[in-house]
């Protein structure tokens, strides 16, 4: 997993980062009075793909400030439609980007000057329908805007759309300035909130509050239908917490819009807009509102108070099924958003000051930060491990209470050898048994070993079991059976750590009396590879003397039953053991680069005494990424006389 990019916490040498624009800032400008802002997502075309009265008659009554559109097609695509498209539609003072050479572009249109502006390739796209379409953009105040217009693939499912989320990361990490008001927004095709692709983006941007279609309650979905969460706003955290209400009218509404003429109160207050428009297009249209007041988050030191971190959260061990509750104490100006992540995602609905997991599981278990925003900057707190507590006694991780009864050893049902069980973790049983006319040695159950030495005529048969000890320590297993006294003598176990090859445990358990009852607990923590083990198996082997009984055979039914004639037994109350491992979650690396002469020197921290992995890769597209150090955190990666060469990324992964 990606755990940081050196280019996203520090500038070093230009050789080492070639591949990294930094958009210029714009001169500074006088402090503007506080305005108010109103930014759209618009993907409004109906099958044409064309922009048509409707969805225009929309986007003129709803009077955004600025528009990331898709599909952003009209007429016959010439500089004059377009200039009519804003003059009529908008104004003459507005200004657009469009992509080039694409069906059906991406493009930001905007009240305020648009001072830069371009279109980065999406790797996802395999014919040239569109790209991420960019601008900076002289919004009122000292600070400028930045945008991001996105179309994510509909047809190639989720994955595809969290690897474009991935790739548009990277590249505003590489060319947007820390700290920038950023923008992205547009249409995400997405089926559910909880997609990979707004995982991702939630990780820089804010996806909350969500709008929705009513000034309260209301209905989030974007797509047509209004079944789905297709279109976005997404801020980034320092806009996100200068994010006010969205007045129209009489009507206010403080998480945005979802526009829907068909179901909107009042359409004189969007007029031209006319009840059927939204019903002609694909989505609906989303807005969000912000106050601009002049705010410099660029500037060093900043004009207001960055947040920062005065109390972290600390590391929580509890038992299992307990609530565990994570705090952070920090300063700066207001208003403060809180945004905490589990393992560097983002928890939905996580945005307080506290975060509390209702009962702690082992899907729980992992580190815990918090993100906390002002329109100054960001500050992340360090992270904090949930643990679950070990308890006194060992947990039950397979357990099963069978016996035979009037079976043919020959051809074995396929239910022979399950029985009642109860069985926790996975376990997968298979029945074996040998020939009943082959009297050689090697005529046994999976062809083991002899034991005890067999005479002619003695036969074995068995049952296997594949348990999963994985999260758990201190395995044993506990049997008892109980043999005939007439045929079966023998009973020993196999196991194997990777549920091909089967060993004799160190002291074979073995029914060496017949006709009696026996019990065994035997601890298997001293058997190398069975703790934590998905792959841990045994066997239970049970041995004839005779030839006689051994077509069938009765199993013992009940305490106090009896005994068939011949070749009888019984295994009873077979369990397995284990105590929870010790949690120990491992912390994401982290990468403090410096200059030195003629290279760099990056400083790979993380888990004390845990291995970690720093590797490079020379584009951030499908090339590989190539180890240059594995070693113990905390460790020092250097590179000196380094040679002028192309852009190289890197990144550190663990454990190793």
């Amino acid at each position: 997993m990606l755990l940081k990019q050196i280019c996203s916490r520090t500038k070093i040498a230009a050789t080492l980062l070639a591949a990294i624009i930094l958009a210029q800032f714009s001169p500074t400008r006088a402090s503007a009075q506080t305005s108010i802002l109103r930014v759209m997502a618009a993907n409004l075309n109906g099958n044409s793909q064309t922009y048509e009265p409707s969805e225009l008659r929309i986007l003129q009554g709803l009077k955004p400030d600025v528009v990331a559109i898709q599909e952003f097609n009209y007429l016959g695509n010439t500089a004059a439609d377009f200039r009519s498209m804003m003059d009529t539609t908008f104004g003459t003072d507005f200004n657009f980007y469009r992509e080039s050479g694409f069906s059906i572009p991406n493009g930001i249109i905007s009240r305020y000057p648009i001072l830069a502006s371009g279109s980065w390739n999406d790797v996802e796209q395999s014919a040239p329908n569109r790209g991420f379409a960019w601008a900076r953009i002289d919004v009122p105040g000292t600070n400028d805007l930045y945008v991001v217009s996105v179309h994510l693939l509909s047809g190639a499912g989720s994955a595809a759309r969290a690897r474009e989320a991935a790739n548009l990361l990277t590249l505003i990490q590489a060319n947007f300035p820390t700290n920038a008001w950023i923008i992205v927004a547009g249409d995400m095709n997405t089926d559910a909130r909880s997609e990979g692709a707004i995982t991702t983006f939630k990780t820089f941007l804010s996806d909350t509050p969500i709008p929705t279609d009513a000034t309260s309650g209301g209905n989030p979905n974007t797509n047509e239908p209004r079944s789905k969460p297709y279109d976005y706003v997404l801020p980034s955290f320092s806009l996100a917490a200068l994010q006010t209400n969205l007045d129209i009218g009489s009507q206010s509404f403080p998480n945005g819009l979802v526009f829907d003429s068909r179901t909107f109160i009042q359409l004189g207050d969007v007029a031209p807009v006319q009840a059927a428009d939204s019903g002609n297009g694909q989505h609906m249209a989303i807005l969000k509102a912000f106050v601009l007041n002049g705010i410099d988050t660029r500037t060093n030191p900043p004009v207001g108070q960055l947040p920062a971190i005065i109390t972290p959260p600390a590391s929580l061990v509890v038992n299992t099924g307990a609530p565990a509750t994570f705090l952070v104490v920090a300063t700066g100006d207001a208003p403060l958003l809180y945004q905490w992540t589990f393992n560097g995602t983002a928890l939905t609905s996580a945005t307080n000051s506290s975060f509390t997991v209702t009962s702690s599981q082992s899907t729980n278990i992992g580190i815990y930060a918090v993100r906390v925003s002002n329109p100054f900057g960001t500050a992340t707190s360090t992270g904090a491990s949930l643990g679950l507590a070990i308890p006194t006694t060992g947990q039950i991780l397979a357990q099963w209470n069978f016996n035979f009864t009037n079976t043919s050893l020959t051809s074995p049902p396929p239910s022979q050898g399950a029985g009642q069980a109860s069985l926790i973790g996975i376990t997968t049983p298979a029945w074996a048994a040998g020939s009943p006319t082959d009297p050689s040695p090697t005529n046994s159950a999976w062809n083991t070993a002899p034991y005890p030495a067999q005479s002619s005529g003695n036969k074995t048969v068995g049952v296997q079991f594949r348990v999963s000890t994985v999260g758990h320590r201190n395995i044993s297993l506990r049997w008892d059976l109980r043999g005939s006294n007439t045929a079966n003598k023998y009973t020993r176990l196999l196991y194997s750590t990777n549920g091909i090859t089967f060993l004799e445990f160190p002291s074979a358990m073995k029914l060496t009396t017949p006709a009696i009852f026996e019990s065994f607990t035997n601890s298997l923590a001293s058997l190398p590879g069975v703790d934590n083990n998905p792959d841990f198996a045994f066997r239970v082997v049970s041995e004839f003397e005779s030839t006689s009984g051994f077509g069938t055979f009765n199993g013992y039914v009940g305490v106090g039953g009896t005994y068939g004639t011949g070749g009888t037994l019984r295994y009873d109350l077979v369990t397995v053991l284990g105590i929870p491992l010790d949690v120990t979650p491992t912390l994401p690396a982290t990468l403090d680069a410096s200059r030195q002469t003629n290279g760099f020197s990056v400083r790979v921290s993380g888990t004390p005494g845990i291995r970690y992995s720093f590797e490079q890769r020379t584009s951030l597209g499908l090339s590989n990424w190539i180890p240059l150090v594995t070693n113990t955190s905390p460790f020092v990666y250097s590179e000196t006389n380094q040679p002028v060469s192309g852009p190289r990324f890197f990144r550190a992964v663990g454990p190793r």
